[in-house]
Parts: C-alpha cells; sequence; structure tokens
C-alpha cells in the first residue's frame, strides 16, 4: 500500500491493515491517503487503539489466534504494531482535517476512525 500510486478518492478505508506496517509507515500511509481525498472526502480507519490499554489486551488476542494459531493473517518478522489513537488524531490535526471515533466495541480496542477532509482544509492547503 505504500508503493500503490493513489488517484484521488471520495473515500477510502483502512480495515484492520495499520498494526501490519511499522509506525513511520503507519504514519506515511495515512498521510498518503488523506492527501488522495476529493474534497469532502472521508478516510475511515478501522484497527486497535493502544491507548485503550485494558481493552486492547482483547485485540490483542484476537491478532494472536489470527496470525499465530491458526495462520489466517501474516506478519513479517518485524511483528505486529498497533498504532495509538492520538497519533491518529495528531495526523489529522496536522493536515488540517476533522477525525471522530467511533467505539463499537465493549472487549476489544478495535477502533473507527473517520477523518474528514473539508474545504478549510483543502483552502489552507493551497
Amino acid at each position: 500500500m505504500l508503493q500503490f500510486k493513489y488517484e484521488k478518492y471520495d473515500a477510502i478505508i483502512l480495515a484492520d491493515v495499520l498494526h501490519y506496517l511499522q509506525p513511520l509507515q503507519q504514519i506515511q500511509a495515512i498521510k498518503k491517503c488523506l492527501q488522495s481525498l476529493n474534497e469532502n472526502g472521508i478516510l475511515i480507519i478501522r484497527d486497535g487503539n493502544k491507548d485503550l490499554a485494558q481493552r486492547h489486551k482483547g485485540t490483542k488476542i484476537t491478532e494472536f489466534f489470527s496470525t499465530t494459531f491458526s495462520g489466517f493473517n501474516k506478519t513479517t518478522e518485524n511483528g505486529l504494531s498497533y498504532i495509538s489513537g492520538s497519533l491518529i488524531h495528531e495526523v489529522a490535526d496536522e493536515q488540517q482535517m476533522q477525525c471522530t471515533e467511533i467505539d463499537p466495541s465493549k472487549y476489544t480496542s478495535n477502533m473507527i476512525f473517520v477523518i474528514k477532509k473539508t474545504t478549510a482544509a483543502i483552502h489552507a492547503a493551497v
């Protein structure tokens, strides 16, 4: 996804993918997606939020079963690197975009972050 040549999109969804990247790659991927949004476009990120320490244990368990026990998903020698929700908000703020959260889970740290590219952000970038 870091090598992909992005065009312009109304929406991009990153679902359960960022934790397979290392921290700097995560930031690169988010910024690349944000820069590829049309006016009023949205980036939806669903991933584990390591800021939620207690619930994050549940996410780690589900990923263990997914990557190690069942072998359904594959990891590299670097393993998994979970992103923090505060970092997602920082990147959105840096790009002058609005970030909101949807918290659909009681037992895991899996969150949905919705980042919107507003007209104000577009004019600020020009």
